[in-house]
């Protein structure tokens, strides 16, 4: 997928107006959140099941795969994440769904492109890398309403050889929504892991702790 250089403004206008690629989603319940964007929420159907019905799904072509508690969805969008005040287009692939008032998403984004677009002179990889999952930290975490400066967690409950290495952290918003986030490199893919919350997360322990830990790379 080829990555454009637009205006932040122009890409600001697609994103708001974009439908969603191969979504089987409620898109009634698109904003359902205040203070929530797309750049890192999708909000997917409730699950209609009482009890809990993990399923594995696979997140990409790379053989990484999670274990969700509800039937998932699927999408795709476009969104903008701004680099040196210029606002580039990436397409974030998503997966997720709705159990018992917590969403759960995983997100990836292909970087080989934008790679090969935006470091011309063969530069550091894992620098590039590494720049570009900051950026989509910062942009999760400004859609969510948290603008201060939060130190992210090293996450080791992944096996593989990723690059850049898990990083998870967890906030809560004005709003009152909790948000657990983890990410990840892998083959010059970036990862998301995320949950939201509008009740309190304490009470769901057990359904976090199995979401969180069950991400395989195979």
């Amino acid at each position: 997928m080829e990555a454009s250089l637009r205006s932040k403004q122009e890409i600001d206008t697609v994103s708001a107006n974009m439908p969603l690629i191969n979504s089987q989603m409620n898109l009634s319940q698109l904003f359902r959140y205040a203070k929530l964007a797309v750049l890192t929420l999708i909000v997917f159907p409730t699950a209609c099941s009482q009890g809990i019905n993990w399923r594995e799904v696979n997140v990409g072509d790379l053989g990484v795969s999670i274990w969700i508690p509800c039937s998932p969805s699927t999408a795709a969008r476009e969104i903008p994440l701004e680099i040196d005040a210029v606002a580039r287009a990436v397409v974030v692939n998503m997966v997720g769904c709705e159990k018992d008032g917590v969403q759960f998403a995983v997100s990836n984004i292909e970087m080989e492109s934008i790679l090969k677009s935006g470091n011309p002179q063969g530069g550091s990889v894992d620098k590039e890398l590494k720049k570009w999952m900051h950026l989509w930290e910062l942009a999760s975490l400004r859609s969510l309403g948290v603008e201060q400066q939060i130190d992210m967690q090293d996450w080791i409950g992944i096996n593989g050889v990723l690059n850049p290495k898990a990083q998870s952290i967890e906030v809560k918003n004005t709003s009152g929504v909790t948000a657990k986030f983890i990410w990840f490199g892998y083959k010059n893919t970036l990862y998301q892991i995320a949950l939201y919350s509008t009740v309190p997360i304490d009470q769901k322990k057990e359904m976090v702790s199995t979401f969180t830990s069950s991400v395989q790379i195979k």
